[in-house]
């Protein structure tokens, strides 16, 4: 869902709309958001899968690894599908203004504020205590770490 609403931002903010490239990047979108689904370990889909094919045949097992062979085959069909619209609506190479666009927007951001800098350290703070609850082996000398890269290396 969030790809979606990402790409969806994208093509708003580069005026995509009604476009082939605009199509494009949304269907792309979609095939990657809903993809991704295949391909994270849900332990209760192979329970109903095995169980499933455990019906007919009482000798079957079901690894953990199965689920993403049986799911390989969407890789090679989401390409085909994405070769596909590619061939249909022929998107040109270089989207309108192209680095001149990104170059002036850029510059219109501004250099990085000491107030950004302290948004960002503070966003990390809060990252940083999420992993070490979930994660206490980490340490948090990684958010120091972290920090000290935002204060010296962003902005212009």
């Amino acid at each position: 869902m969030i790809t979606l609403v990402l790409c969806y931002g994208v093509v708003k903010a580069l005026h995509l709309e009604n476009t082939k490239e605009g199509i494009l990047i949304m269907i792309v979108s979609q095939i990657v958001s809903t993809a991704a689904l295949n391909f994270i370990y849900n332990p209760t889909a192979i329970a109903l899968w095995g169980g499933g094919a455990q019906m007919a045949d009482p000798t079957f097992e079901m690894k953990w690894w199965m689920q993403y062979v049986y799911d390989a085959p969407y890789i090679v069909i989401q390409f085909i599908i994405v070769f596909i619209f590619y061939k249909l609506y022929k998107p040109e190479r270089q989207l309108k203004g192209g680095q001149e666009y990104f170059e002036t927007e850029y510059a219109k951001l501004g250099a990085v504020t000491v107030k950004e800098k302290k948004g960002r350290c503070t966003h990390n703070h809060f990252i940083c205590v999420y992993f070490l609850t979930a994660y206490p082996q980490i340490g948090y000398e990684l958010c120091i770490y972290s920090d000290s890269n935002v204060i010296l290396f962003t902005g212009n």
